[in-house]
């Protein structure tokens, strides 16, 4: 069997298909480094130049050209205030504290000075407002942004008093805006205590996901989400549920630890995204590698030489599975150190050491991996996609003996499965929940978690896939244990 199998990877070894393979994916890897490396930030976002000179000379041509009459006085009014706020984080920096505070807390201040400026004539409101924007600029130019906490800390406080005080709330509805205020106050006080400006910043970032997340999860139970998603499965709130406890435990872990674990543009961040990333190439590689093993063999009247070997022909298909099995490890690793070198020349290894950080829903606990121990977690849990795609080309190339045929069927099967998951969760097409495509990826379950689609569960998806091995295992057997080579 051994023999059986050195001499099938020797065959693969051989082709010059298999290294122009792999060096396509060497291709895609350096692509997606110097993509990440040059268009996305830190959280995997497209970086964008939100506000340049173009932009505000653009505002001030479309100023010169409106007409000044009432139809168009809003029109006029918010352009002329864009273009004030603009000027104003062009000369801060549009990743700056200041412009943070510019976006947020002065629309009101800008509009109101251009809307007294320039159409109501009230100088004494002039005068107010103009008063309080020389405040707010003379607290930015010296880096005050504890003053700006602090007005925010005052006004929810004020939130607070005033919803105690108003009779018509119920106590449900009250309970929960408490809670959300409470949540307001802990960031904000966070910043105070920890010098957390609002700069554009991993922290900041950590602090807006977990106020987000907090706010749904403290303010909803379990129980709630369970009878939310129950009668209305189509929206999976239960799946919504357990990402936003997920969102908040891990923001708060950074919160915490002062530590950057949601960092998406370096080699640490492409290996966490492994499969997102490079799964569509390792699964192509491994497609074709399964499709020629067997109907090659036919193709080039070898199988006749083959089966003349001491070897049953149980044992020599056997062995082309091992041998497809391998070659889909091999090109996991194969790409993982491509990834490795390739990142390490484009980004360095500096942050590999920071622990990839999730929380696990059967302890209700935060843990933590090393990078590669977590990427061997995601490995796994993708090994029964992986085998089933390979023992149902496998059955496909058995019962046709036709190697593009075979690989065509395997590639639309996993083109396909996004697709028919997407169908299977929103219609009624209940059926399209039995087929395999929803279920052979196992990582969707990692750490306790649920399926996006309501209608399976890990049971049902550990159930359907033995069943769908079975199925495509035996018939490949038998057809190949029957099949009359007199002819080839």
């Amino acid at each position: 069997m051994i023999n059986l199998i050195k001499n099938e990877l020797v065959k693969i070894f051989n082709k010059k298909s298999t290294y122009i393979m792999f060096t396509f994916i060497l291709i895609f890897v350096s692509i997606t480094n110097y993509i990440y490396k040059s268009e996305l930030d830190e959280n995997g976002n497209y970086k964008v130049e939100y506000y340049d000179n173009s932009y505000i000379n653009y505002l001030k041509e479309e100023l010169d050209n409106i007409k000044m009459d009432e139809d168009n006085k809003e029109y006029e009014i918010s352009v002329r205030t864009d273009i004030m706020k603009y000027e104003l984080i062009e000369k801060y920096g549009v990743n700056s504290w200041q412009s943070y505070i510019i976006e947020n807390n002065m629309n009101y201040l800008l509009e109101g000075i251009i809307r007294c400026r320039y159409y109501e004539e009230d100088k004494d409101l002039l005068n107010t407002y103009e008063d309080e924007y020389n405040l707010f600029i003379e607290k930015l130019d010296s880096n005050d942004y504890k003053y700006f906490i602090n007005l925010e800390i005052e006004s929810v406080n004020n939130k607070k008093e005033e919803l105690n005080n108003n009779i018509t709330y119920t106590d449900e509805l009250r309970k929960q805006m408490n809670i959300q205020y409470d949540l307001e106050l802990e960031v904000l006080n966070y910043r105070l205590e920890n010098n957390i400006d609002y700069s554009d910043s991993y922290i900041n970032t950590a602090l807006d996901r977990y106020l987000n997340s907090a706010k749904i999860v403290k303010t909803k139970t379990l129980e709630e989400a369970i009878k939310e998603n129950e009668l209305h499965k189509e929206y999976n709130f239960l799946y919504q549920y357990y990402n936003e406890v997920s969102n908040m435990n891990v923001n708060k872990y950074i919160m915490d630890k002062k530590l950057n674990v949601n960092k998406i543009n370096d080699t640490r961040g492409i290996l966490i995204n492994f499969f997102n990333e490079y799964e569509i190439y390792i699964l192509f590689a491994i497609i074709m590698f399964s499709a020629g093993i067997v109907s090659s063999e036919y193709s080039k009247g070898t199988i006749k030489q083959l089966l003349l070997t001491p070897y049953t022909r149980i044992q020599v298909l056997i062995s082309k599975y091992i041998t497809c099995i391998l070659m889909a490890l091999f090109t996991i690793f194969i790409t993982v150190l491509m990834q490795l070198i390739v990142g390490a020349f484009t980004f360095g290894l500096s942050t590999i050491n920071i622990p990839v950080v999730v929380y696990n829903f059967n302890n209700s606990v935060i843990e933590t991996y090393n990078v590669f121990h977590y990427l061997l977690i995601q490995i796994l849990a993708k090994i029964p996609m992986i085998i089933l795609i390979i023992f149902i080309v496998l059955l496909v190339s058995v019962i046709t003996s036709n190697n593009a045929l075979s690989m065509v069927f395997g590639i639309i099967l996993y083109i396909g499965t996004p697709i028919v998951s997407s169908i299977a969760m929103y219609s009624k097409m209940r059926f399209l929940n039995m087929l395999i495509l929803p279920h052979w990826d196992f990582s969707k379950y990692l750490f306790g978690m649920i399926s996006e689609n309501s209608n399976i569960n890990l049971t049902m998806s550990i159930m359907l896939s033995i069943i769908y091995l079975v199925v495509a295992v035996i018939p490949s057997f038998v057809i190949f244990n029957r099949k009359d080579i007199k002819n080839i």
